[in-house]
């Protein structure tokens, strides 16, 4: 006898199943949400009588003329599950190979015991103790919806020679989400081909064999000297009727303003003498549409080098009085409107040396000069150039040269560097170099920072 059919009916099937029929007390169409081997996202062969109906591996079958839908055998060929999606209609269902008295067991049996162990090192391949390692464990829900999506999160603690391990606990696959550490990046284990997803299910995979003689290796890079540091972006614009001017940059107020050739040294922006810490002149060659670019610090004192390497502190040695940069420029062909096109930067770093009182910056020059083409004011036929280029510049505001970041201070510490800075600029003066751990040391006499075991997960070493 016909009965209403809910919203959403799970059943499972064994690989053998020959397809699924749905019997409608008139003709309609029925939705089908597939759950492969993967879970709900999983992949799967779509049969020649699906079609999607939405987003989320939805399908749905027409009906045929004796008001049956049938889903195709090679549909869910290696499928466990399919989830009918539809409204509360008068429905038979009739399931080939079908077990929905053993929904629970098929889900719960893909579960096994899970072992693993791990190590953390640093760059100089020495154990890092007391590393955090977040791990996420997939395994059986009994929740039908979420039979495929249930995980378990644990934080386990790496010991004095940067070992990890879980042991006898149930699941089907792990994933090592994060690793991280006070006073190291974890840039090295974010970016690392180091496999970080491990299955031990039989059903639908090779297992991983754990073997403790061998643990995964991930590595955390150990930081130098840390300082509390300030970063900015950098954006250098010139038209062609601005060719061989030249633009400055204080890295701590105001944004790019334009300087007079005669106050290069000392220049003014509305009658007021301003710092400069970075400066810029380019100058178009029209007959050839290149670009010359030289960068210089805003004082007579300062120097500039550039580099291909990411240095955590700013050279000692090596500064130089400016750095030209060469973009030879190409217009597209057949250009027809206004198009842009860019000219790959030769060395992607800068360390400049600024100011009367000596500051480090370490600037990112990104990838490319961009180019703007416009038509030529002269020639309406031809095409002319104009250059733009920006940069992110991070420096240290206490004239050392720290350039690696002090990235564990409490949001209140760093407010009030701010405003050290803040003033200490406004008087003209460089701010003093803080003691950063007594900072944090007396933030923690005044502020409760949750205990372990209160936090989400636990924790195991």
């Amino acid at each position: 006898m016909a009965k209403p059919c809910p919203t959403v009916v799970t059943y499972f099937f064994e690989n053998s199943a020959k397809g699924l029929e749905v019997r409608l007390g008139r003709p309609f169409s029925v939705g089908y949400r597939l759950f492969g081997g993967h879970g709900p996202h999983g992949r799967f062969s779509q049969g020649k009588r699906a079609s999607p109906i939405g987003s989320n591996e939805a399908f749905k079958f027409p009906i045929h003329s004796n008001n049956e839908a049938t889903m195709p055998s090679k549909f869910i060929n290696s499928l466990w599950a399919a989830t009918i999606v539809g409204a509360n209609l008068p429905v038979h269902l009739a399931c080939q190979g079908e077990k929905p008295d053993k929904i629970m067991e098929m889900t719960r049996r893909m579960d096994t015991g899970i072992n693993f162990y791990g190590r953390v090192l640093d760059d100089q391949g020495k154990p890092v103790e007391g590393a955090e390692v977040l791990l996420h464990i997939s395994r059986f829900g009994p929740v039908p919806t979420a039979m495929w999506t249930s995980v378990a999160i644990l934080k386990l603690v790496s010991d004095d020679k940067g070992n990890f391990s879980i042991q006898g606990e149930r699941g089907r696959s792990i994933y090592i989400a994060d690793i991280k550490r006070n006073h190291y990046d974890n840039a090295p284990f974010k970016n690392s081909n180091t496999e970080r997803c491990f299955y031990f299910d039989r059903e639908l995979h090779v297992p991983f064999i754990p073997d403790p003689k061998n643990p995964i290796i991930y590595h955390l890079r150990k930081k130098g000297p840390e300082a509390f540091l300030l970063k900015g972006g950098i954006g250098f614009d010139f038209t062609y009727g601005e060719s061989g001017t030249y633009k400055g940059k204080d890295f701590f107020r105001i944004p790019t303003f334009p300087i007079k050739e005669g106050e290069l040294v000392h220049p003014t922006v509305y009658g007021k003498t301003v710092v400069c810490d970075l400066r810029a002149q380019a100058t178009l060659d029209e007959k050839h549409n290149t670009w010359t670019v030289v960068l210089a610090p805003g004082n007579p004192d300062g120097g500039i080098q550039s580099s291909d390497q990411f240095l955590r502190e700013a050279p000692a040695t090596g500064y130089q009085q400016n750095l030209t940069f060469i973009v030879e420029g190409k217009a597209p062909k057949n250009i027809q409107v206004e198009s842009n096109t860019r000219v790959k930067i030769g060395q992607k770093y800068i360390y400049l040396r600024s100011r009367k009182e000596s500051i480090y910056s370490r600037i990112d020059m990104g990838e490319f000069f961009q180019l703007q083409w416009r038509p030529s004011p002269r020639d309406p036929k031809a095409f002319i150039s104009n250059l733009h280029f920006s940069a992110s510049a991070t420096f240290n505001p206490y004239g050392d040269r720290i350039l690696e970041e002090a990235t564990d201070l409490p949001g209140d510490v760093r407010l009030g560097l701010m405003d050290e800075i803040d003033q200490a600029y406004h008087q003209k003066k460089r701010p003093r170099t803080p003691d950063l751990k007594k900072l944090i040391q007396d933030w923690e006499k005044t502020h409760t920072l949750p205990s372990k075991d209160k936090r989400p997960g636990w924790f195991k070493k």
